[in-house]
């Protein structure tokens, strides 16, 4: 046993305030809003402890272990396993972060963030002599949100009070969606002039389709129902 190591490790390693966690606070169509359990850091400024934050779209379950080590050396941006680190930040920043880095729509993303102390050893080699130098990681205690999905809607359907009208007709379209956050009804593509939500009437004939958005902000679209002019009989 490296006696010096686990020393140093005692000494160095960052410790939580509290029971490590993440907590969702908001999201948007292509950004989610996490907040994590602070680390006690007793002089912020000095930028000797901060968070190693990575995303995961299968839920970390895939982790290589012993990636996130004393001693080692990670990058913004690098992979590890399928997971990415979205950011590497000193306290000084908070412990607060947007994530908008290619957020899509019908995805899960799960957060996984390691505190560590003191900046990466430039002049030796990691062996087990001199991980006990550089960077210390909270390698067996860190913070994991719960899994955020970015759901899409339900595709909202489109019920018609006729399919066919006569020059002067008026028809009513009008949808069961009750729990969309935005409406936007279309005829052949453009915006429809009159103003609603789950139920329009209008005049024109063309294809009509409706775009409803969630409170996350994705959206889905509905199959279109088409109006046409009623033939006359002469």
């Amino acid at each position: 046993m490296n006696i010096n190591h686990w020393f140093w490790r005692e000494t160095r390693e960052p410790k939580w305030s509290g029971a490590p966690a993440i907590s969702l606070l908001s999201q948007s169509a292509n950004s989610n809003t996490i907040e994590w359990t602070a680390l006690d850091d007793p002089n912020p400024q000095d930028s000797t402890t901060g968070y190693l934050i990575l995303r995961d779209t299968l839920g970390f379950a895939g982790f290589p272990s012993g990636v996130i080590r004393d001693g080692a050396t990670i990058a913004k941006g690098a992979r590890i396993g399928t997971s990415t680190v979205i950011d590497i930040r000193p306290t000084k920043l908070g412990r607060r972060l947007v994530d908008s880095t290619n957020i899509l729509c019908g995805m899960t993303y799960t957060y996984r963030v390691y505190g560590y102390r003191y900046r990466r050893d430039d002049l030796l080699s990691v062996t087990d002599d001199t991980t006990a130098r550089g960077r210390q990681y909270t390698d067996g205690r860190w913070c994991e949100s719960a899994p955020i999905t970015k759901s899409n809607p339900t595709k909202p359907l489109i019920q018609a009070s006729r399919l066919q009208i006569c020059p002067g007709d008026t028809v009513t379209l009008t949808t069961t969606t009750t729990n969309a956050v935005l409406y936007e009804w279309t005829v052949n593509g453009l915006s429809v002039p009159v103003g609603g939500t789950t139920r329009i009437v209008v005049r024109a004939t063309g294809e009509y389709r409706l775009v409803i958005k969630g409170a996350d902000g994705c959206s889905a679209m509905s199959d279109p129902v088409v109006i046409s002019a009623l033939t006359t009989v002469s």
